[in-house]
C-alpha cells in the first residue's frame, strides 16, 4: 500500500481500485468473493500478481479472469 501511495512514478494510486486484498486467502476464493460482492462478472476482473505460479493458477482455476503481471 505504501508504493501505490507513496512512490513517485506510479501510475495508478488506491483510488483507482475498487478493492486491494493483500490476505493469505487464496486468491482465486479472494476474485470470487470480491465478484460477489460488487455484484460483477469474473469476466470483469484483472489479477495482477508478480509471482508467475500464482498467475498460472488464476488462469487455471478462473479462466474468466484476466491475469497480468505487474510492468
Amino acid at each position: 500500500m505504501q508504493v501505490l501511495r507513496e512512490h513517485h512514478s506510479m501510475v495508478l494510486r488506491e483510488e483507482h481500485f475498487a478493492a486491494i486484498w493483500p490476505t493469505g486467502t487464496p486468491s482465486r476464493q479472494n476474485m470470487q468473493i470480491l465478484a460477489e460482492q460488487i455484484n460483477i462478472g469474473l469476466d470483469s476482473l484483472v489479477f495482477v500478481d508478480d509471482n508467475p505460479v500464482e498467475r498460472q493458477l488464476m488462469r487455471q482455476m478462473l479462466p474468466q479472469v484476466e491475469v497480468s503481471r505487474p510492468a
